[in-house]
């Protein structure tokens, strides 16, 4: 029975905030969504900062693990990105929601997190190989979410794809031909003759 409850209780929960997310505009989701991953990531880089400290070295040499301090720095790795991204991640949250490129940013540093930082702390502690295997993939979703940024910073503007495109234009200084060349050209025609 208590089991039942908490389960009634806890899709209770889910079919509000569901309801709630509803009500609010998708870049208000978006921007709720990138600062909690935030504190889920910052919450887990300091907690697995703490532990790679104190409680690694222990754990590691009661599995018979050599090189402790080899161990340590790979461990770190994972801990410092998180931290990282989840500063980035707060910075997204804040930006205007109809930043270019802002959800794209969010999507690439909230995937990156788990499959970059905490991959690497899995093989530390478990030593498969196979969590190697995620890491390289997390390195590249933060790498895509960082340069989403960067566009998102470069761009900024009201979200309007053309809008967004032009700038890109004035920014790499293109200089599209006059709509009368364009209309007149017939080999950008797409309806057959």
């Amino acid at each position: 029975p208590a089991a039942q409850v908490a389960g009634a209780l806890a899709f209770a929960a889910a079919a509000g905030g569901v309801a709630v997310a509803a009500e609010r505009s998708d870049a208000e989701v978006q921007a709720r969504l990138a600062a909690g991953f935030a504190g889920l990531a910052g919450c887990v880089g300091v907690g697995s900062g703490a532990f790679g400290f104190h409680g690694l070295p222990r754990m590691l040499r009661a599995m018979g693990r050599g090189d402790l301090e080899k161990w340590q720095k790979i461990w770190n790795i994972g801990v410092h990105y998180s931290l990282m991204t989840s500063a980035g991640l707060v910075g997204l949250a804040a930006l205007p929601s109809a930043t270019p490129g802002r959800k794209q940013a969010i999507a690439g540093l909230a995937a990156g997190v788990p499959l970059f930082s905490w991959s690497i702390q899995a093989y530390v502690i478990t030593g498969a190989q196979a969590f190697q295997l995620l890491t390289p993939f997390g390195g590249l979703s933060m790498m895509a979410g960082w340069g989403s940024l960067f566009v998102a910073a470069a761009l900024g503007g009201s979200g309007d794809a053309l809008e967004a495109r032009a700038e890109l234009d004035k920014l790499v200084g293109y200089q599209a031909p006059p709509a009368a060349e364009v209309a007149a050209d017939d080999s950008l025609r797409t309806e057959p003759n």
